[in-house]
């Protein structure tokens, strides 16, 4: 189980350092959106992040153990990583 925890929030670690970099990696797509819609791109852009990953095995252990799976987070990508990251950490101490 120990090992298990481990590498989901390795894997959860991976995808927030990932989404952490998108507007630093993405600067000049991002200098060309109108400023009304530079949150949504963002957003967009970390979702990507997301879904280029096969997280299936971690979705599976987020809901067995009641967590967010992250299946309907495209609004909040990024928030909802970090969320579940906190709860993790704050209840495996």
């Amino acid at each position: 189980m120990v090992d298990a925890l481990n590498e989901m929030k390795s894997q959860l670690m991976e995808l927030n350092q990932a989404m952490s970099g998108v507007e630093e990696e993405f600067a000049g797509l991002l200098n060309g959106i109108h400023s009304q819609n530079r949150e949504s791109a963002v957003n967009f852009l970390k979702y990507l992040i997301l879904r280029r990953t096969d997280f299936r095995h971690l979705q599976l252990f987020l809901h067995e153990n009641g967590l967010s799976s992250l299946a309907s987070c495209e609004s909040h990508t990024h928030r909802q990583i970090q969320v579940t990251l906190t709860l993790i950490n704050s209840s495996h101490r």
